[in-house]
């Protein structure tokens, strides 16, 4: 019997520490601020070279310069593998291509104020773009958005007020009153108790009109001085928006949503790393030295040698699709409870409506205008060779102040050029 329970109490210990482990495994809490700072799948160059480009929208990544050494943590993938070999893989930007020296590397620094901003020693821009234009804009930018909803969502309230009074027109008293109560579900908070309220309604909503064209022009005009960058960022995240809590606790709410929105860039700044004859003193099997070969696997190191940086970073999520998604729901609801009564063709345009006047604000958001006479290039010394690394990345951790970093692309060069050949000294043979 006591052999029994040993082998029970065995069985039950090893069940425990299981559903311990399934719950230390499992993942964690996500939030937006971390999700938005993020890593695409590795990408490869020619011969393999494994580079990779990290966005971050929020500005509140690690603090990372041109010169970093980084490894990548994500799990082996058998389709990252694959997508080196692949046949249909599509050219990378110039932005990831390394620029090569001779001799000793170097980092060139391009910074881009306003017109009338002044640099200060470090090279910062100062009294120019001011935050609180910034501000106004990306405002602009998210209230034109719900502005052109609510226009068009009332064009669908419209043309349902007018297949109202059409289809009453002449009809009897008991007909009428039906049709005006379904009418009246659609719109509770309203008042379309008869026809003279219905058509006092329709009236004031046609002299609203769509008053989008003003908001357009701000937008262009904000977005046009110098030292300011405004562009779209866009990328996948699991689950689905307005689920509720039973919904999303079922594996059908685990699917992949696209959510996308507005980045605005005051005075930014871009650095770039010239490599030169210093990496070769990175190759395998030579001096071992700590954040890459002397801790880590190679062949999952990085040195960023690309790097966008800002002096201002706003960003806003997009209501675009959350809008259409409402603009919809109203059709559908407006079709089924009316029916043949109201032009649902007619609505369908309204809905298409929409997305061109979404185009439009996505076109006027896309714009930038640098001036180069306005900012400065500076050139600064750097090393990736081991040993000297280290101080050139704490020099350019120092000129990053008042910056935060943007966009940086990383190539994992350590692994790339394990096998490469020292070339001879200037003079032999």
């Amino acid at each position: 019997m006591s052999c029994c329970v040993q082998i029970l109490r065995c069985f039950a210990g090893s069940a425990l520490a299981f559903l311990l482990a399934g719950c230390a495994g499992s993942s964690p809490m996500r939030i937006a601020l971390t999700e938005l700072g993020t890593v695409s799948d590795s990408e490869y160059g020619a011969y393999g070279l494994r580079m990779v480009r990290s966005i971050n929208v929020t500005g509140l990544g690690p603090e990372e310069v041109v010169g970093t050494v980084t490894t990548d943590p994500d799990k082996w993938s058998a389709r990252e593998q694959f997508a080196r070999f692949s046949p249909d893989r599509s050219d990378l930007p110039d932005s990831m291509t390394p620029r090569l020296t001779e001799g000793k590397s170097f980092v060139v620094e391009r910074s881009f104020c306003a017109a009338e901003s002044e640099l200060d020693e470090r090279g910062r821009c100062t009294g120019g773009v001011q935050l609180s234009d910034l501000t106004a804009l990306r405002d602009q930018l998210v209230e034109s958005q719900a502005l052109v909803a609510a226009a068009l969502r009332n064009e669908v309230k419209a043309a349902a007020l007018a297949a109202a009074l059409q289809a009453t027109a002449g009809a009897a008293d008991a007909q009428s009153q039906g049709f005006l109560a379904s009418v009246q579900s659609l719109y509770p908070d309203e008042d379309l108790s008869d026809r003279a309220k219905v058509q006092a309604k329709l009236d004031g909503m046609k002299a609203q009109g769509l008053m989008l064209d003003g908001t357009l022009k701000k937008i262009r005009s904000d977005s046009s001085r110098p030292g300011i960058f405004v562009t779209r960022w866009e990328r996948e995240v699991e689950g689905s928006a307005g689920a509720s809590a039973d919904k999303l606790a079922s594996a059908s709410a685990a699917g992949r949503r696209k959510v996308s929105g507005f980045l605005i860039l005051g005075e930014p700044r871009v650095t770039s790393l010239q490599l030169g004859d210093d990496l070769l003193g990175r190759k395998a099997g030579g001096q071992q030295h700590a954040g890459s070969s002397g801790v880590f696997r190679l062949n999952r190191n990085y040195i960023t040698y690309y790097q966008l940086r800002a002096r201002y970073v706003l960003y806003a999520e997009s209501l675009e699709q959350a809008l259409q998604l409402a603009l919809q729901a109203d059709i559908s609801k407006v079709t089924e409870i009316l029916g043949d009564r109201v032009n649902a063709a007619a609505l369908q345009k309204i809905s298409l409506k929409l997305q061109a006047v979404y185009a439009a604000i996505t076109a006027a958001s896309g714009s930038g205008l640098l001036d180069a006479q306005a900012g400065r290039v500076t050139v600064h010394d750097f090393s990736v060779a081991p040993g000297t690394i280290r101080d050139f990345q704490r020099k350019g951790i120092e000129r990053s102040e008042g910056t935060v970093p943007v966009i940086s692309i990383r190539a994992a060069f350590d692994d790339f050029i394990a096998d490469a050949k020292t070339p001879a000294p200037s003079g032999a043979p």
